[in-house]
C-alpha cells in the first residue's frame, strides 16, 4: 500500500515501514488504527498527499472497519470488486481522489456498512441495486460524479446524490416511517 500510493511522497508517513514500530503505531488521521487486541482496523489517511492506484493487496486486510482516503491523488483508480473482502468494514469514504469506474456490486455483501462516502470522483453509471440488501446503511454520499443513475433503493437514511452531470436528484429515504421525497432540478 505504501509504495502504490508513493509513501515517501505523504505529508505524514510516521513510522510507516518502519520494522521496529508495530503497525498500530503507525500514522494514522482519527483513531488509533487498531483495535485492543493489536488489529489492524482503520487505514484513516485523508488529505496526505497519496498519489497512483489503490493496490489490491488492501482488499486482504478483512479486519478493516474504515477506509478514509479522502482527498489525495488517486489517479485512475477504480475500486475493485474485491472489496466485497473486508467483510468488517462500517465506513468507506474515497472522496475528492479522481477514483473512476463503476461503483462494485460487491458493496452489497458488505452487511456491517453504515456509511459510504464516494463523492467528487469520476464513478458512473448505476448505482448497484445491491447496496439495497445493506440494512445497516444509513447514508450514502454520491454527490459530483461524472455520471451516475439512481434507481429508488430502500437502503439509507440520507442518499446524497446532488451536483452530477445527470438531473440533480436528493433522495431522503426515512426507514422508520417508509417515505421518500424528490428533489429534482435540470443540471444547466
Amino acid at each position: 500500500f505504501y509504495y502504490a500510493t508513493s509513501g515517501d511522497a505523504w505529508f505524514n508517513n510516521t513510522n510507516w515501514l518502519n520494522h521496529n514500530v508495530h503497525e498500530c503505531l503507525w500514522f494514522s488521521v482519527l483513531q488509533v488504527p487498531c483495535d485492543h487486541d493489536g488489529i489492524f482496523q482503520n487505514l484513516q489517511l485523508w488529505s496526505n498527499n497519496l498519489q497512483g492506484i489503490l493496490p489490491l493487496e488492501l482488499f486482504l486486510l478483512t479486519s478493516l472497519q474504515s477506509v478514509l482516503l479522502v482527498g489525495n491523488q488517486l489517479l485512475g483508480g477504480t475500486l475493485s470488486s474485491l472489496i466485497g473482502h473486508l467483510s468488517s468494514l462500517e465506513g468507506l469514504g474515497i472522496t475528492t481522489t479522481e477514483l473512476s469506474g463503476t461503483i462494485p456490486t460487491e458493496l452489497g455483501t458488505l452487511s456491517n456498512l453504515s456509511k459510504i462516502f464516494l463523492t467528487t470522483n469520476h464513478l458512473r453509471q448505476q448505482i448497484p441495486t445491491e447496496l439495497g440488501r445493506l440494512t445497516q446503511l444509513e447514508v450514502l454520499g454520491l454527490d459530483s460524479n461524472v455520471g451516475i443513475t439512481i434507481q429508488l433503493m430502500l437502503c439509507c437514511d440520507i442518499i446524497n446524490y446532488n451536483s452530477n452531470t445527470f438531473p440533480l436528484l436528493f433522495l431522503v429515504f426515512t426507514k422508520r416511517t417508509s417515505q421518500a421525497q424528490f428533489l429534482l432540478s435540470l443540471v444547466i
